[in-house]
């Protein structure tokens, strides 16, 4: 073969490979251009999901407080009551006592002084309402114990009528997070224990016990009742949405969901449920344990 010959050959070789390599790079440019496509597409549709998540998690979150404000307003009126019920009766018993002249300015200050306590009482137990439903998402300090204790407050009446007894042991810690929001867990939980306890027959057994206390940099915060507790077969579902193991007619299955969702995401804590035994003089009784977790 002649020197001519090697020439043309290797000439037409790198040709060939010059070829290919532009194919290729036209083909990889190609591949570039779909799979920016491909991403830009995917990040729209991931966009577009978070939106609708967003969108889901609203309308969960205002089903919640729908139902809540059904329970409140019930609440409401258990608390109303009895306050309600005496005005009734020291303006009646008044009337009928200077009806019949049998009354002193020492006894009607006395009426008129039981009169204001009962109306102050009235007016601060809807303030205690009206801020359960405030929207706010705003940090501030706040107590634990007087959060709890708000809580305690705004259940008092049902607690009292449902005979069962809570049990705190509260250390004085300072909180900086989302107060409204944590007086709203607090609320669910204590409320779903009250509806618990209602199914135990004995009203000697009805126990809710509170416990708050600093661990590290985090408050621990543990609700506990003698409920019998939560099936093992369904334990790890109840943060799940929609899920209850109440009658439809009783419960939405959204209040422990809001409660993990305003915990884990608004809060920056976190919650966990287990079934704990307690010691009651010398029965064990078993029931529900919460425990929340709040960096500080």
């Amino acid at each position: 073969m002649t020197i001519e010959e090697v020439e043309e050959k290797w000439k037409a070789r790198l040709e060939r490979e010059r070829k290919a390599r532009k194919e290729s790079e036209r083909l990889l440019e190609n591949k570039s251009a779909e799979l920016y496509e491909l991403n830009v597409s995917l990040v729209k549709k991931v966009e577009e999901e978070l939106e609708k998540n967003r969108e889901k998690e609203l309308i969960v979150f205002q089903q919640s407080k729908m139902a809540a404000m059904g329970e409140m307003i019930g609440n409401i009126a258990h608390q109303w009551r009895q306050p309600l019920s005496a005005i009734s009766s020291t303006a009646s018993s008044n009337i009928i006592q200077l009806e019949l002249g049998l009354t002193n300015d020492k006894d009607l200050k006395k009426s008129f002084e039981d009169i204001l306590n009962h109306t102050s009482f009235l007016s601060s137990t809807i303030d205690d309402f009206r801020n359960f439903f405030r929207n706010e998402k705003e940090f501030s300090h706040f107590s634990i114990g007087s959060s709890i204790e708000k809580c305690q407050n705004i259940l008092t009446a049902i607690i009292h009528n449902r005979s069962i007894q809570v049990v705190k042991n509260i250390e004085d810690i300072e909180l900086f997070n989302l107060k409204n929001e944590f007086i709203q867990v607090i609320l669910n939980i204590i409320k779903n224990a009250i509806d618990a306890l209602s199914n135990i027959e004995d009203v000697t057994k009805r126990y809710i016990f509170i416990d708050a206390f600093r661990e590290d940099n985090n408050v621990i915060l543990q609700i506990k009742d003698t409920a019998v507790g939560i099936p093992d077969h369904i334990i790890h579902k109840i943060f799940e949405p929609y899920f209850t193991t109440k009658h439809q007619s009783q419960g939405t299955g959204i209040g422990l969901f809001m409660t993990n969702e305003i915990i884990v995401k608004h809060m920056k804590g976190s919650i966990t449920v287990e079934n704990l035994s307690t010691q009651i003089d010398d029965e064990i009784l078993i029931g529900a344990s919460f425990t929340i977790t709040i960096p500080t």
